[in-house]
């Protein structure tokens, strides 16, 4: 294959860049975020389920019995419903996929064109500069940068790079910037060749979708055997008909499969996902909207998540002993800023600075004094920004100036020695009442300030007099990286300044902590920044035990397990950590029995959330975070996060009313169809007269059931929950329907009246659960006591009136059905039978109260049981 060699200038041209694309060397992606359409379709029709409603309609059809093959219709319902609501799932979440896809700059034509990453070609000119991802496969063609490649390779130390060096896709650019030209692209690059097959393999740690199989499982080897023994029982009976036997047997059947219930989970999850795509939010993973519902500890990472991953200059505090007045500094650095090709936050917080100071000094000197700061100096050398130097370096002819950590760029003595005077303005500045309660505050730090002296400080129209303190450098700088980032401008190798840098936190940082507060989740803050910086970071954003902070990098690698157990347990904020230390971290939680959740915005929080539960990345992150997140936060705005959880409830809580709708029928059908296994007498009901009671007790209620919103907290096992619920009206079924046929069997009671009796208890019992499912929790009825309290009433009302009315309209359903549709569905005439019916009815409300009490006794005794099994 022809190689371009475009020149870096000009890159490649039109008629190149479609020839690559006509040959498909364009960057593929080669992982999908989402099904397609047609295996959505596919993933809805082809089910075990589906198969075996199939051949149970395929049976009737043979024997004749046509009005049997109603539950076909409610089965296509569920499949239409489940594949329309996925479909546009899909939809909001490519929209969404397309807003937080990663952009990068080529050159193409002689001009820079900024494109997403699947429309790089082969031989592309790209640009990288400071926090950029490598996207495919580079060698640098110019420029200099520093790389963690800590994703591929696990180590933390950047990577310095030069002209034909090869930039690793995966990596991400630390420092410096660079042209380069593409070599690899789509499944060539590095990364997709180790990671082919094992992106996005990370299992969901959901509990409805470990429950849910579970049952799917039970009952795929239970199911056909019972069958199989169901019908040589019926066909066995004298005087029953082979179409009777086929029938019955096709009714029990039905009964077990618990039809809808995986496709009504999968169609709230993805209702869910289309809401939250209109907030914003996008989800990668259908169940990771449960297991955020369900964390219990979130990590967070302070840059770009508590903060907005940008700096800000609180002030810059000239050192009096060159005389230098705060001009001085400001043209000084005005100068180095002009000179760097890379930029750097921190540069990019003084640029702001500068520009702001600038504003305002325009405004109140005169214009020819102003133009004084605008003479660019000329650059002899310089040395950009490096994270293993930790300083800049610019030589003019009027010096050397070298800005950057002061460990790096002072020696010791200077340190230690040499006494220096803090200026914190000189008297004819003009600063802003923030600024001077900034320096303020520092030097009161220091010791060297009194607070009854503040007054002095601030003279009229916020002038500020000169302030001298003679104290040591070293514990000046001490007492300001307390509560700021402080670097150093030398000049010819003395210090002249000292520059205040801080994080700029997010606004909703606050609210959003004290909202996981209230929902009793543990924070923990894992970073890679100064811990005492972090520290104070987490007490601004209202994180409780704040002053539990630790450095580890002072923590041994070969630190015995225990004592590390220990250390993730007692602290809160984690400061100076690795990459490999933040996924350790994770680990050590998981296995104290926390669900937790992992939010980031670098690479060196990627390993930490492969491990947690789940990830949540911000879309102005790096794109390998985003690439492993279950979660997306499309605007990169960290209040979206309750947003998440709340829907989880929502989806969980309503999943959990309906699953219990499901689970019912499945218990009483099973049960009974072993118990007829045993009995010389006809299985009851018919697959018309089930089909009756799914839709009005079961299809019906739990689809209007999983629209209510619903914040409540979620508590207890997902299998337990709907045990609980559903056990105790299975068991009312069963115990009615065995009674019932004891009575028949005594009586000589006739086959259709038989059916119409035990159709009743079913119905009725349908409609207590569904009456049980109405009565108000008991966090809707500690939130209703608080609104009376508020609005001074007193009137409460047991019942949800939503649920209220979902639960009477379906009992009327079920009335006019009995009345009105006998001939449809084979039953008596209720009005002949009305003593038995009333019987009936008292009897099953009897039976579903005692049930409901044992099983709240002995409840977690059977659950425990289960679950084992």
């Amino acid at each position: 294959m022809e190689r371009f060699k475009p020149s870096i200038d000009n890159g490649l041209n039109d008629e190149q860049v479609q020839q690559r694309i006509a040959e498909g060397n364009y960057n593929k992606e080669i992982t999908k975020k989402t099904k397609s359409i047609p295996r959505i379709i596919r993933d809805n029709v082809c089910t075990l389920f589906n198969l075996l409603n199939l051949i149970l309609a395929a049976l009737v059809i043979m024997v004749g019995y046509y009005r049997n093959l109603l539950f076909m219709l409610v089965v296509l319902l569920n499949i239409l419903i489940s594949t329309v609501q996925e479909i546009a799932s899909k939809k909001a979440i490519d929209k969404l996929t397309i807003l937080s896809q990663s952009k990068n700059i080529v050159i193409r034509n002689g001009k820079k064109v900024e494109i997403p990453i699947n429309q790089i070609v082969l031989d592309d000119i790209i640009q990288y500069s400071q926090g950029n991802q490598i996207t495919v496969d580079s060698r640098i063609e110019k420029g200099e940068v520093e790389v963690n490649e800590s994703f591929i390779t696990g180590e933390t130390e950047p990577v310095y790079k030069k002209k034909g060096d090869m930039l690793i896709s995966g990596s991400f650019v630390v420092s410096g910037s660079a042209i380069a030209q593409v070599e690899h692209i789509g499944k060539d690059n590095y990364t997709n060749q180790i990671y082919a097959g094992t992106k996005n393999i990370k299992q969901p740690n959901s509990e409805i979708m470990k429950t849910l199989k579970g049952i799917i499982q039970t009952l795929s080897i239970a199911i056909i055997p019972i069958g199989l023994l169901l019908f040589r029982r019926q066909i066995s009976i004298d005087g029953n008909t082979l179409q009777m036997s086929v029938v019955n047997t096709v009714a029990a059947i039905l009964g077990m499969i618990p039809e809808g219930l995986m496709l009504l989970t999968s169609s709230v999850l993805a209702l869910a996902s289309i809401k939250l795509a209109k907030k914003k939010v996008l989800v990668q993973q259908l169940y990771c909207v449960e297991t955020l519902a369900r964390v219990d500890t979130i990590c967070f990472d302070k840059t770009g998540t508590l903060t907005v991953g940008k700096m800000k200059v609180n002030d810059i505090l000239p050192i009096n002993n060159k005389k230098k007045s705060k001009k001085d500094i400001e043209n000084i650095l005005e100068n180095m800023m002009a000179a760097f090709d890379d930029h750097n936050s921190t540069a990019e917080a003084i640029e702001e600075y500068l520009k702001t100071r600038k504003s305002k000094n325009e405004k109140s000197e005169p214009k020819a004094e102003s133009d004084e700061l605008n003479t660019r100096w000329k650059v002899i050398g310089k040395k950009e920004f490096s994270s293993k130097t930790k300083f800049s370096m610019v030589r003019f002819e009027q010096g050397e100036y070298k800005l950057g950590a002061a460990e790096m760029i002072l020696t010791y003595e200077q340190l230690r020695a040499i006494p220096v005077k803090i200026n914190t303005a000189s008297k004819e500045t003009n600063v802003a009442e923030n600024e001077t309660s900034t320096t303020r505050e520092a030097v009161k730090a220091a010791g060297k300030v009194k607070s009854k002296s503040f007054k002095e400080i601030i003279a009229n129209e916020n002038k500020v007099e000169k302030l001298d303190d003679e104290i040591l450098l070293e514990e000046a700088l001490k007492q300001y990286s307390k509560k700021y980032r402080t670097i150093v401008l030398t000049e010819d190798g003395e210090p002249i300044a000292i520059i205040l840098i801080s994080d700029v936190i997010r606004k909703e940082a606050s609210q959003t902590i004290d909202y996981f507060k209230k929902q009793n989740v543990d924070i923990k803050i894992i970073s890679g920044d100064n811990p005492v910086t972090v520290s104070n970071i987490a007490k601004e954003c209202s994180v409780e035990n704040w002053q539990n902070y630790i450095d580890m990098s002072k923590i041994s690698d070969d630190i015995d397990e225990k004592d590390f157990e220990k250390l993730v347990e007692q602290n809160v904020v984690f400061g100076r950590t690795s990459p490999m230390q933040k996924k350790e971290i994770v680990k050590v939680l998981k296995k104290q029995g926390h669900t937790v959740a992992m939010t980031g915005d670098g690479v060196n929080d990627v390993l930490a959330m492969k491990e947690s539960d789940c990830a949540v990345a911000m879309a102005n992150g790096a794109d390998a975070t985003k690439n492993i997140a279950e979660i997306v936060l499309v605007d990169s705005n960290f209040k979206s996060m309750p947003k998440v959880v709340e829907e989880g409830r929502q989806a969980i809580n309503n999943v959990q009313r309906s699953a219990a709708l499901f689970l019912t029928k499945t218990i009483f059908s099973t049960m009974l169809a072993v118990f007829f296994v045993f009995m010389n007498r006809n299985y009851p009901f018919m697959p018309i007269q089930m089909t009756l009671v799914n839709a009005l007790c079961i299809g019906a209620p739990s689809f209007l059931l999983a629209l209510e919103p619903n914040r409540e907290k979620i508590k207890g096992g997902f299998l337990k929950n709907i045990l609980v619920k559903a056990m105790p009206t299975g068991l009312t079924v069963v115990a009615g329907v065995v009674l019932t046929t004891i009575y028949a069997q005594m009586l000589k009671v006739s086959t259709l009246e038989y059916t119409t009796l035990c159709l009743t208890i079913v119905a009725v019992a349908g409609s207590c659960l569904l009456l049980q499912l109405a009565y108000k929790t008991k966090y809707e009825r500690e939130v209703e006591t608080e609104y009376l309290q508020r609005k001074a009433i007193k009137r409460k009302f047991i019942f949800s009136p939503y649920r209220l009315l979902i639960a009477v309209v379906m009992i009327v359903a079920l009335y006019i059905g009995f009345k009105y549709g006998r001939k449809l569905f084979v039953l008596s005439d209720v009005a002949a039978l009305w003593k038995q019916e009333l019987t009936i009815i008292i009897l099953t409300v009897g039976i579903f109260a005692i049930t409901n009490f044992v099983v709240k006794i002995l409840g977690n005794k059977v659950y425990c049981k289960i679950k084992k099994v």
